[in-house]
């Protein structure tokens, strides 16, 4: 290899650093993400974690195999984003390599001029990405261990895992770059070469008439699609997938009819359009739009996912965590349901508190313990929903399918259940019912119809419902949903029959402030089990402790946070890459007519002025109407993870937000230096 090659390259290197830095940028930000994430679900991560719960593994095992199979996918979406950058440097530098040829250069000589500089920025980028990656994982690291509550010594993590699948991945990604390189070069004539192949499309829907029509076929999809994302039950339901259809269209359309009404703007516009260099920025973005509206619409589609997606992810991190208090109203719960085994008259509510105290254990270990007692109702969930559809009440859908009696609690155990979450007692009259939700989703729900204060029938007695206080009240810690965890009744303890079947008993604790949860669930597994014999008589019966309900909710957390910042993330990357290299190609087009404008007089900040314009119209265009989208979108989320709990949706909306323009603005800085350096000719 010639050394003059070599020195060149490295010459271009340095040369086109301004041009190579959307590109560098690009696959630093990539290959940093790449390895973080693909790091995350690694053991490694807290290696120096102090007590960490069994849980863990599996659920980092879990995030593992998921950014494993997610990361194939996002390395298709970073290869075509490195080809699309990369075609555009070689559109930026034909005429260079037109006069390498016009001088006697060998076209293969040229490929080796290319792909060394591929392989320099390949090389660097891929350094600084993983350095930067090893320092988000760091970071990442302590993230994880404070949603898990482990206390991690700390100490440098890596993962030879990740660092594989990163260099895998982006070494591939650069050998196809460097045979799509090779066959531009080998295939390209001198005259393209040296004045390129320009082509400037003739505008259509011209005329006011059609753009309006346009325009209003574009507002009735979107207005469409917006209305049937709303409405949709499910993420799956052919309504959404029709909204999405209308969404697509309607934003395609939208895109087209602005085209349309700015060159019809450009043409009657002469007082606006002859001020300064109205014209020539006007014409610049008719131009823009014209040629890619097509484009434009993909863009602002895939910011739309970038919003929601994040907002997603965060969302359900946010909820699960607010949801964890009211999961968790005890330290500990043994559970026994009735209807689990279809054994409701098995033996006597009376004896559960005596099989509990045959097990011999420590009392020295707990602050207070609760027996609870419920019952079976014959009003039952289908008659619930009924009752709910005479008020106009709106029944959620998974509401519906619940079959099953409504838990009925004695109103001596609810005050002790409300006394235990710091309110106040109740008093009840025998011929008064109140209904009452365990989950905080319904609780809004529930009220809503005891407003009514309708009759219902419990026990034979006709009972009218009372409204009550909103607040979701667990009657133990439970990791997972029962038929009962969306409503129950309270009535007078006089009124429960001698022979009412029983529905659910429960014992909960309150463990002293320096008992461990873990430990006290290991002492309780002993006492339950001995000589690998089950010592209560009770089938079904299990435990819950509010560590063990803490990990699975994290973990579960932790997995869809990851996933949607990961996806958004890469989705941002993506968009924001394609608008800055086409305002760059765009500006690289024009600048011939920047030189023009600079002989007519035109001053400096004038022209920095206009290529501001253009590059903020690039940058806001797709996004304002993302964001008008991502409303509806974060609504319809909002609908789906409410489901788990209370959301706490602004505030995953706004942190979604200033991840989303952390990185957009970036871009936007960047693209405006490189085009202000190609307008200025330096």
């Amino acid at each position: 290899m010639s050394s003059v090659v070599i020195r060149l390259a490295l010459r271009n290197v340095r040369h086109f650093s301004r041009d190579y830095l959307i590109y560098f940028l690009t696959l630093t930000i990539a290959v940093s993400l790449f390895y973080c994430f693909n790091a995350s679900g690694s053991m490694s991560l807290l290696a120096g974690a102090e007590d960490l719960p069994d849980t863990v593994p599996d659920i980092l095992d879990n995030l593992s195999l998921i950014m494993g199979r997610l990361s194939i996918l996002n390395a298709f979406i970073l290869g075509f984003l490195v080809l699309y950058a990369n075609q555009f440097l070689i559109t930026r530098r034909r005429q260079e390599f037109g006069t390498y040829h016009v001088l006697g250069m060998k076209r293969s000589s040229m490929s080796v001029i290319l792909i060394l500089e591929t392989m320099i920025i390949g090389a660097l980028s891929l350094i600084m990405g993983i350095l930067l990656g090893i320092l988000l994982s760091q970071l990442v690291c302590t993230f994880t261990a404070s949603l898990f509550v482990v206390h991690v010594r700390y100490h440098f993590v890596f993962s030879p895992h990740a660092l594989l699948i990163t260099l895998i991945s982006f070494t591939t990604i650069s050998l196809i770059t460097v045979i799509f390189n090779t066959l531009i070069l080998s295939q390209s004539r001198l005259t393209t070469l040296l004045y390129g192949a320009q082509h400037i499309p003739r505008f259509a829907f011209n005329r006011l008439r059609n753009a309006l029509l346009i325009l209003f076929a574009a507002l009735m999809m979107l207005a469409g699609g917006w209305a049937l994302m709303l409405s949709a039950d499910t993420l799956l339901s052919q309504r959404m997938a029709l909204a999405a259809f209308l969404m697509i269209a309607g934003t395609l359309l939208f895109f087209l009819a602005i085209s349309a009404l700015l060159s019809v703007f450009f043409r009657r516009s002469r007082i606006f359009c002859y001020r300064a260099l109205n014209c020539f920025i006007l014409r610049q973005i008719t131009l823009r739009l014209h040629t890619g509206y097509l484009s434009v619409s993909i863009i602002c589609i895939m910011l739309f996912l970038s919003i929601t997606t994040m907002t997603a992810g965060l969302s359900v991190n946010n909820t699960l965590n607010s949801e964890i208090g009211s999961l968790t109203p005890y330290s500990f719960s043994l559970i026994h349901p009735y209807t689990l085994m279809g054994e409701r008259d098995a033996f006597s509510y009376r004896r559960f508190e005596q099989e509990i105290r045959k097990l011999q254990l420590p009392d020295d270990k707990i602050l207070y313990q609760r027996f609870f007692h419920t019952f079976a109702s014959e009003f039952t969930y289908p008659r619930l929903c009924d009752l709910m559809e005479t008020m106009d009440i709106d029944v959620p859908l998974d509401l519906r399918m619940l079959d099953a009696p409504l838990e009925i609690m004695p109103l001596s155990d609810y005050n002790q259940l409300r006394a235990d979450h710091g309110m106040t007692k109740l008093d009840l009259q025998p011929g008064n019912v109140i209904l009452c939700t365990s989950s905080s989703r319904f609780s809004s729900l529930m009220s809503e119809l005891a407003m009514h204060q309708p009759h219902i029938m419990v026990f034979g007695h006709t009972m009218q419902m009372l409204p009550n206080a909103q607040a979701a009240l667990r009657p133990s810690t439970a990791s997972f949903a029962r038929d009962s965890d969306a409503a129950f009744l309270v009535i007078s303890d006089v009124l429960i029959p001698a022979d009412a079947e029983n529905f659910c008993d429960y014992w909960n604790v309150q463990l002293k402030a320096y008992v461990s949860t873990q430990h006290f669930s290991k002492i309780v597994d002993d006492a339950l089990w001995k000589d690998g014999r089950y010592q209560l008589t009770m089938q079904g019966a299990y435990t819950e402790n509010s560590d063990q309900v803490h990990e699975n909710s994290v973990g579960t957390s932790v997995i869809y946070t990851y996933l949607g910042l990961y996806t958004g993330i890469i989705l941002l990357i993506a968009s924001s890459v394609v608008i800055s290299l086409q305002q760059l190609s765009m500006t690289q087009n024009t600048r011939s007519s920047y030189q023009i404008l600079r002989r007519m007089g035109a001053g400096e900040e004038m022209m920095r002025h206009a290529v501001l314009l253009q590059n903020l119209t690039c940058f806001i265009l797709p996004l304002s109407l993302a964001v008008i989208h991502s409303v509806f979108g974060i609504i319809f989320i909002h609908s789906i993870v409410s489901q788990l709990g209370r959301g706490h949706i602004f505030i995953s909306t706004i942190e979604a937000f200033g991840i989303f323009l952390l990185i957009y603005l970036l871009y936007f800085f960047i693209t405006y230096i490189g085009s202000r350096s190609m307008m200025e000719n330096r």
